[in-house]
């Protein structure tokens, strides 16, 4: 179901709630990725217009999420039968591919970007096809730069933020990227992305992907910040 309204926002929340008593009396840890958008006008104050879990996770994710308990690779393709992943160029790879051998918050591997990167972190778009499990790029992107239809994304290293907490009890792992619109017009942002790098920088894969429910209109001169949150919840 893809919701767009603040009831359905609510009536989600519920659900989430019945899933994390049933993790608690399973004694099954869930998994719970969240979406905040928030826009920032010209003296830098922030308006939030997003926040809500993701509808998102793709194929990609499960499938490395699979080899790496089970170091077993199955079929050939990015599809039901097959745990195999997809580069965002439509290439169906071997999904030890989205291994990394280096810190996950370095530059060069796993999500976190450096200024005008589009390879990995998180990238936005135009496109407002709903989301699918299927997902592997964003449908429309929006590139880096100050010319028409282009915004400046920022730099992602240090906008991070992870940790235990203990009256959940859960894991997080929170990133945000910074995006100035200085193309002179308004741009309407309708989608982001959540890109890994894996072993080298020819290994693309996209983990999340969100169609905003309206689209979010940005400004010359204003920015738009989208925040990540991976959140492991445990019974």
């Amino acid at each position: 179901m893809r919701h767009t309204g603040l009831r359905s926002i609510e009536h989600e929340n519920r659900l989430y709630d019945r899933l994390r008593e049933l993790s608690r009396q399973l004694k099954i840890p869930l998994i719970e990725p969240f979406l905040r958008v928030s826009k920032i006008d010209r003296d830098g104050n922030r308006e939030l217009v997003i926040d809500r879990h993701c509808r998102s996770y793709t194929r990609n994710m499960y499938n490395a999420y699979f080899y790496q308990l089970n170091l077993l690779l199955l079929g050939s393709t990015y599809a039901d039968g097959s745990n195999r992943c997809k580069h965002i160029n439509g290439t169906s790879l071997d999904t030890r591919n989205f291994a990394y051998n280096n810190n996950v918050e370095d530059g060069n591997f796993g999500y976190i970007s450096e200024a005008g990167e589009l390879t990995h972190g998180i990238v936005i778009g135009t496109g407002t096809t709903a989301e699918s499990f299927d997902d592997y790029v964003i449908e429309t992107i929006i590139a880096h730069g100050v010319g028409g239809g282009q915004m400046e994304y920022a730099d992602m290293v240090a906008a991070q933020n992870e940790g235990w907490v203990g009256g959940g009890p859960y894991y997080f792992h929170e990133m945000e990227r910074v995006m100035s619109n200085n193309s002179g017009g308004s741009i309407t942002v309708n989608e982001s992305v959540l890109y890994w790098i894996g072993l080298n920088s020819n290994y693309v894969f996209c983990v999340l992907r969100d169609k905003f429910g309206a689209g979010v209109a940005v400004a010359d001169g204003e920015s738009i910040a989208v925040n990540y949150e991976l959140r492991q919840t445990y019974p």
